[in-house]
C-alpha cells in the first residue's frame, strides 16, 4: 500500500508540477504512441470479442470478505448480436450484466471499440470521434522510468511496452489499478493478475484469471439477452425478504413491516465513502418526508456491528431503520437483491413495487420520486 501511495503522489506532483510545460499534444502524437497490431502482427481489430474465466475477490482493509468465480464476455462493437446463458435484461449499450447468482458478468461495449484493459502496446485504440484531452509524457517512479498517457484525468503508465498502472479518481476515491502476470493468448499479451484499489476506503477488488479465450464461439440456442427478467426492476414487485435487525439480530425485518409505505431499501457499509455521501440529503429526506409515510430501511455489509454502531455514534445518527448481513456480498439476501457493488438503493412503493433503482433513487432524483408518490 505504501508504494502505491508512493506511486500515485509522484504522478501527481510531475502532472501539476509540470502542467504549464505540457500543451495538450495533438493527436497525430498520441496516434503515434499505439499500433495497429500486436507483437506477433496480430490485428487488434480482429479482435471481436473476449471470454474470461476468473475469481474475483473483494477485500475490506485486507480482509477477503467475498470470493466468487466469475465469467465474462465482452463482445465488439454493441451492434453483434450478443447471446449469453442466463442473462438477465436492460440496455445493452454500454452496459454491464451480472446473473443474480453473480456467476456470470455480460458486458457489450457501444460503438467502436476503445481498448482500455487490453495491456500490449495499442492499450489504447481511441475511438476516432474521441473528444477528451490527451496528452503524453515520460515520468519516473523508484528510479524506474515509464512512458505515460492521459485520458482526461486518468494516467496509464506503461513500461517494456506494457500497461502496468492506471491511476484516476471514482466515487471511492482515488483508484489504482495494476497489471500483472502477462500471458500470451493465441496472438495477444494478456494480463491474469489485475488489482484494483481505493486507498481512502480500504477496498480492493483482485482479479485472478484462469482461462481468456479470444473470438470464442457463442453458441445458438443459448439464452438472449433479454429474455429473461431481473427480479430488482422498476416495476417489479419487491422480494421477499427477512432481513436481521442490526440492534437484535434475533429480529428480522420483512415485507410487512413496510407494508403501505413508500420506503427506501439503502445498501452500504461503513468503508464506502459514495454511501456515506449520501446520508446528510437522505437525513435531510427522511426528516422532511417522514411523517407522510416515507421511510428507510438501511442494510450494512460491515463485518461487524461494532462498526455501524461507532459511525453512528460518531459521524451520522441515521434515525431509521437498519439491518446488517454478516455475510456482506456473499449473503444469500445480497444475492437475492442482486448486489453486486455498493450503493445499492431501491425504491419501494406503496403497493410494494420498485419505482426506482441506483442512480435514479439517489439525490434530487430521489426526491423528485418520492414526492410524485407521497402526491
Amino acid at each position: 500500500m505504501g508504494l502505491l501511495k508512493y506511486i500515485v503522489s509522484v504522478l501527481m506532483i510531475c502532472l501539476f508540477s509540470c502542467s504549464s510545460e505540457k500543451e495538450k499534444q495533438n493527436r497525430s502524437v498520441i496516434d503515434d504512441f499505439h499500433v495497429a497490431t500486436t507483437r506477433r502482427e496480430a490485428k487488434w481489430d480482429s479482435l471481436e470479442s473476449l471470454l474470461k474465466e476468473y475469481q474475483e475477490i473483494i477485500l475490506i482493509n485486507e480482509k477477503a470478505v467475498s470470493k466468487t468465480d466469475k465469467t465474462e464476455m465482452i463482445m465488439f462493437p454493441a451492434n453483434k448480436k450478443l447471446i449469453s446463458v442466463n442473462a438477465i435484461s436492460g440496455d445493452t449499450m454500454n452496459t454491464i450484466y451480472h446473473t443474480p447468482d453473480r456467476s456470470l458478468m455480460v458486458k457489450k461495449v457501444k460503438g467502436n471499440k476503445l481498448y482500455a484493459n487490453i495491456p500490449e502496446e495499442p492499450v489504447y485504440h481511441l475511438i476516432p470521434n474521441f473528444q477528451g484531452s490527451l496528452s503524453s509524457f515520460d515520468t519516473t517512479i523508484n528510479d524506474v522510468s515509464y512512458k505515460a498517457i492521459m485520458i482526461d484525468s486518468t494516467i496509464y503508465g506503461f513500461r517494456d511496452d506494457l500497461l502496468r498502472i492506471g491511476i484516476g479518481n471514482s466515487s471511492y476515491g482515488k483508484e489504482i489499478t495494476t497489471y500483472t502476470d502477462y500471458k500470451w493468448v493465441s496472438d495477444f499479451y494478456f494480463p491474469f493478475t489485475i488489482i484494483k484499489e481505493f486507498p481512502e476506503a480500504g477496498y480492493k477488488v483482485v482479479s485472478k484469471f484462469n482461462e481468456i479465450k479470444i473470438n470464442p464461439d457463442f453458441v445458438e440456442g443459448d439464452i438472449e439477452l433479454g429474455k429473461i427478467s431481473r427480479k430488482i426492476e422498476v416495476g417489479e414487485r419487491i422480494i421477499d425478504y427477512s432481513i436481521p435487525s442490526l440492534k437484535d439480530t434475533s429480529v428480522n425485518f420483512t415485507n410487512a413491516d413496510f407494508s403501505g409505505q413508500v420506503y427506501l431499501i439503502d445498501f452500504w457499509a461503513t468503508w464506502c465513502k459514495p454511501c456515506i455521501a449520501e446520508f446528510p440529503d437522505l437525513e435531510k429526506l427522511y426528516t422532511k418526508y417522514s411523517n407522510d409515510g416515507f421511510s428507510i430501511l438501511s442494510v450494512s455489509l460491515d463485518e461487524s456491528r461494532t462498526l455501524v454502531d461507532n459511525f453512528r455514534n460518531n459521524k451520522y445518527q441515521l434515525p431509521w431503520r437498519h439491518g446488517w448481513i454478516q455475510e456482506g456480498f456473499e449473503s444469500e439476501t445480497a444475492i437475492k437483491f442482486e448486489v453486486i457493488s455498493i450503493p445499492k438503493v431501491i425504491l419501494v412503493d406503496r403497493k410494494g413495487e420498485i419505482i426506482a433503482i441506483d442512480e435514479d433513487a439517489r439525490g434530487d432524483n430521489l426526491e423528485r420520486k418520492i414526492k410524485e408518490i407521497l402526491n
